[in-house]
């Protein structure tokens, strides 16, 4: 996140419009390129391997056509470079309770600190990888019971597993068995995500062999006129995707309400595409997002129902809510995706002019965001854990599109499955962006396996609070962070493959909680593949929080990752466990970050539940850990 700005805060939405369309582009790297293949590097003493293969190629061809669709490079390798000077980053400033080198190479975690001959650089293990069989057993409940303190063990979600391998992908994944097939922008080959799936056995468009405008909308949605006029003719489409019939035909544009707060279903059908209200914060569904305080503020079974094959797309500040009490069921199919993309970007594609890119910026409008009644450790009127109230609780989300927070971790906001979110987080304000999809108490009972986010201005996925997991995530080109969690999240993430901005300093992730609040942020991460940009530009990293780390963690946090493999050029260093000694309030030798090793009878030489690093693999060019990152150490 660029700034911490959720805040205790009554606020009136303002109803807005939002449109639902999007497409892919490519990110095909072509042949794969070898991870550190070179000699030396990685061991317990350095950071980094020596050599390494450059090269590759940009673009490929696009699925069904012949015109190459160039997406951001995928070229060269991820990983390599000249030797580091060390394995450690050490900054000289307050002393970290006990060193990080030390504790992630105690011998029973089996981490290691040399991804060379393991992956290629799109993170596939390669032919004869020895360190990626490890085996990771999943827990029955999560948080562990020896953390409870203001929030129970929840029930994980089904797509959250036990797993005998070492990142996002088993060994021997090809693009004909990898769980990206088919359904992702660009990482898996494939380069577009939006067509005409009237070959569907579900959904309006079954049956059909070309679409058809014909003047009508689904119920409490309003038609805008045809997509050849609004966007761009179908045969006009520079990914090829809508040809013969289809390409004569035509879909009908209808725009969603600004707020739909009706005890029912709004169903979206895949025979149109879907526009948000106009202007901040676009379409909310369900009332919930208002404070509890205002006289709009009303909890209703407000349900968007989304087809698969399903377009929506949106401009500027709009953005697609979900608030509390309402769901979404945006439960597409890896042969046909649910897809939310920009009119910026829709146009590139069906202008029919090839030298206007089909994969355009970032930005270009605010993005998902799912509003819940979880927990949140900003329900509290002091630093003390007896001041908090949970029942009563609105918190302002990032991007300022609505309040959530509640007492019920359980909460459901509906299911996202197979769905893309793409080219958004446009600027509310300054430094205040929506992420790609923004999760504000959304509980651990909505489920959410297989999304992508790609080219958001801000975080790809940001957690506050709540106990959500996430599966199958592909984050792509965010210009933050990649995975971003804060406010006493508990939930996860397994399997994600994570590619960092090539022009933006950024971090895997960023994770973080508070001193002296509840509930502790406490996330399991799992299976999981971070992947610096092949050519991070050289301007190195930028100002505020938004800092090229692997994976950033602190302000007094518990963690758990096993299973994941970080690596390449983060210039901060690979993972920085940071106390963080000036917060506000100031940490307690209790609550500082380091700390979290002693709880449940864990030690630094021993490990212990609260501060896990497990069958990992962390090999960056700079360094692999950062010691002694604080600030200055408070005076006696």
């Amino acid at each position: 996140m660029h700034l911490k700005k959720t805040a205790f805060i009554a606020a009136t939405l303002i109803g807005s419009g939002f449109l639902v369309a999007c497409e892919g582009t490519d990110l095909n790297p072509g042949a794969p390129i070898i991870i550190n293949p070179g000699t030396g590097g990685g061991g317990t003493t350095t950071g980094g391997t020596t050599g390494g293969t450059t090269g590759g190629t940009t673009g490929g061809t696009t699925t069904g056509g012949t015109t190459p669709v160039v997406g951001p490079p995928l070229t060269g390798t991820i990983g390599t470079g000249t030797p580091a000077a060390g394995q450690t980053r050490n900054l000289n400033r307050a002393v970290d309770l006990f060193s990080m080198t030390s504790f992630f190479n105690i011998a029973d975690f089996n981490n290691t600190t040399s991804v060379a001959g393991q992956i290629d650089n799109r993170g596939r293990p390669l032919a004869g990888a020895t360190s990626l069989t490890r085996t990771f057993t999943a827990p029955a409940l999560w948080p562990p019971a020896t953390a409870n303190e203001a929030v129970s063990s929840l029930t994980l979600p089904p797509y959250i597993v036990s797993t005998d391998y070492v990142g996002a992908f088993a060994p021997g994944t090809t693009d004909a068995t990898a769980w990206t097939k088919n359904w992702t922008i660009g990482v898996n080959g494939n380069d577009d995500v939006w067509g005409f799936y009237g070959s569907l056995p579900v959904g309006a468009l079954a049956g059909r062999t070309v679409p058809v405008a014909d003047g009508t909308c689904p119920a409490g949605t309003s038609l805008v006129g045809p997509f050849s006029t609004v966007i761009g003719s179908l045969a006009n489409d520079e990914s090829r995707l809508f040809t013969a019939a289809q390409a004569v035909g035509d879909y009908d544009v209808c725009r969603l309400p600004a707020v739909y707060r009706e005890n029912g279903t709004l169903n979206l059908t895949n025979d149109n595409v879907y526009v948000t209200a106009s202007g901040f914060p676009g379409t909310t569904i369900g009332a919930g997002s208002f404070a509890r305080t205002s006289p709009q503020f009303q909890i209703t079974n407000s349900v968007l129902n989304v087809e698969p094959g399903t377009l929506i797309y949106a401009t500027g500040t709009s953005a697609l809510v979900i608030a509390r009490g309402a769901r979404i069921n945006a439960n597409g199919r890896e042969d046909a995706p649910i897809v939310m993309t920009s009119l910026t970007q829709l146009r590139g594609r069906f202008d029919g002019n090839a030298a206007t890119p089909v994969d355009t910026g970032s930005g270009e409008w605010a993005g998902l965001a799912l509003l819940g009644f979880g927990k949140d450790h900003l329900c509290v009127a002091a630093n003390s854990p007896a001041d908090i109230d949970y029942s009563n609780c609105d918190v302002l989300i990032d991007g300022n599109v609505g309040n959530y927070g509640g007492a019920d971790n359980e909460d459901s906001s509906g299911v996202l499955n197979y769905v893309i979110v793409r080219n958004s987080g446009n600027v509310i304000a300054e430094g205040n962006e929506l992420n790609g999809i923004t999760m504000g108490g959304v509980g651990r009972n909505t489920t959410i396996d297989y999304v992508q986010v790609h080219k958001n201005a801000d975080d790809g996925i940001e957690f506050f609070g709540g106990a959500v997991f996430v599966g199958h995530a592909v984050l792509t080109y965010a210009e933050d962070d990649s995975i971003d969690g804060d406010n006493g999240w508990v939930g996860g993430v397994q399997f994600a493959l994570t590619i960092q901005n090539p022009n933006a300093a950024n971090s895997g992730y960023e994770i973080d909680s508070r001193p002296n609040r509840l509930p502790v942020t406490f996330p399991l991460i799992v299976n999981a593949t971070t992947l610096s940009p092949a050519n991070r530009a050289t301007s190195g990293p930028g100002a505020g929080d938004a800092i090229a780390h692997g994976a950033l963690l602190r302000e007094s946090l518990r963690f758990s990752f096993n299973n994941s493999i970080i690596t390449g050029n983060f210039p901060l260093g690979c993972i920085n466990v940071n106390d963080g000694r000036t917060p506000t309030p100031p940490l307690t030798a209790a609550t500082e970050t380091f700390n979290r090793v002693n709880e449940a009878s864990g030690s630094p030489t021993t490990g212990g539940p609260h501060f896990v690093f497990r069958n990992m693999i962390v090999d960056c060019t700079t360094s692999n850990f950062v010691e002694n990152d604080e600030g200055a150490a408070p005076t006696p």
